[in-house]
């Protein structure tokens, strides 16, 4: 094991504001064991390169943004611990988790989940959303999907990956075209600079997830990401079949979150009030 020297910037209460000295648990998944004063802890890092970005006041957004991000915590977001910053590389520290992500889970079981999990993952994706999108400021997700959606124990996940996340400053202030083709709503890949939308472009990606884990896929999946855009852009039905055995809530739901018109789309707040998740279903 490589010892390295970690410098991590960090105001949050919880965790302390300098780790010393860090262990490459394993260098090709990039984790560090961090030694604390309080216990080791072991801490996934992603770095970012913030050379390319153009102007001074990119670079001091990328930082503005993290330091909003620090102060996020809720049981079903992934825990952010802090950042590192040299001229040209921001280094992003977040909990490690071993179980990986629920695309991973549904690859490794070379099958779908069944629906009982897919409710049971879908209302804690939803209770994430809640709060970001609950939040002041504002936050939108823009990545919500399998891959970002990891597993903290069988029965809990939390969602990840704010490299796409905007701050609101308003409701419906955001208009760059971020996200994965597959997931990506309507809005977002149609959209032009005068036209805006909001978080509820997360409810749509968070339909594609939810037909992702129970079928394996999400819509369109089966054509590539340029095929599948240009289907959605379209306002075209959504591609996908559920399993025979689903529940009318299932379908129900997911009716709701696939509206093409944005406004249309019930609030995570309000999705979380669905059938599906009524006493003794979830």
């Amino acid at each position: 094991m490589a010892e390295v020297e970690t410098d991590i910037t960090s105001t949050s209460p919880e965790f302390p504001h300098i780790w010393s000295k860090g262990n490459f648990v394993g260098g090709s998944v990039n984790v560090f064991e961090i030694i604390d004063p309080s216990e080791p802890r072991e801490v996934k890092f992603v770095g970012k390169d913030i050379s390319v970005a153009s102007t001074q006041t990119e670079k001091k957004k990328n930082l503005a943004e993290l330091r909003i991000l620090e102060q996020i915590k809720h049981p079903r977001i992934v825990a952010f611990y802090g950042f590192k910053q040299n001229p040209n590389l921001l280094t992003i520290f977040y909990k490690y988790m071993k179980l990986g992500s629920v695309a991973k889970l549904i690859k490794e079981r070379g099958s779908p989940l069944d629906e009982a999990t897919v409710r049971l993952y879908t209302r804690q994706i939803l209770e994430g959303l809640k709060y970001l999108h609950n939040n002041k400021p504002i936050i939108i997700h823009r990545d919500v999907k399998g891959e970002n959606v990891l597993l903290e124990s069988p029965d809990k996940v939390q969602l990840t990956n704010f490299g796409l996340s905007k701050i609101l400053h308003t409701l419906t202030n955001a208009r760059s075209k971020v996200g994965t083709s597959y997931w990506m709503a309507p809005e977002i890949i149609t959209g032009t600079g005068s036209e805006n939308y909001d978080v509820r472009a997360d409810i749509w990606s968070l339909g594609c997830t939810v037909v992702e884990m129970a079928t394996g896929n999400p819509p369109f999946g089966h054509l590539d990401e340029v095929e599948a855009a240009n289907k959605i852009g379209s306002g075209e039905k959504m591609d996908y079949k559920l399993p025979d055995t689903s529940s009318k809530e299932m379908v129900k739901f997911l009716g709701k979150t696939f509206h093409k018109n944005f406004k249309d789309r019930p609030s995570a707040e309000e999705l979380l009030k669905s059938d599906l998740f009524i006493a003794g279903k979830v």
